[in-house]
């Protein structure tokens, strides 16, 4: 827990290397919903240590798709990414 925690390395001013950090992610829930003739599905990607990744690279990791997929999905708009809070993302694909 101490190894993630983003606070108590400012706090301390050491750096953290993003490159070397081990992560996994761990779904929880997914949401289905119905409307005007088309189905969605809703993913909130919890980041409570705040590491530093790209929303992209999560939501890939967390879909098994490369990012150049998700991109792609973003660019059709078949996929949106909300980042409300720093160590919140919610994801809706249509």
């Amino acid at each position: 827990m101490y190894g993630k925690n983003a606070q108590l390395f400012q706090k301390n001013k050491a750096v953290i290397d993003f490159e070397k950090a081990a992560y996994d992610f761990v779904k929880l829930h997914e949401t289905m919903e119905y409307g005007d003739f088309e189905k969605q599905v809703i993913i909130a990607v919890k980041n409570p240590q705040q590491l530093k990744i790209r929303p992209e690279k999560q939501i890939a990791e967390i879909l098994g798709l490369s990012r150049s997929q998700v991109k792609n999905l973003l660019e059709k708009g078949e996929m949106e990414v909300k980042s409300e809070l720093p160590h919140f993302i919610s994801v809706r694909i249509r």
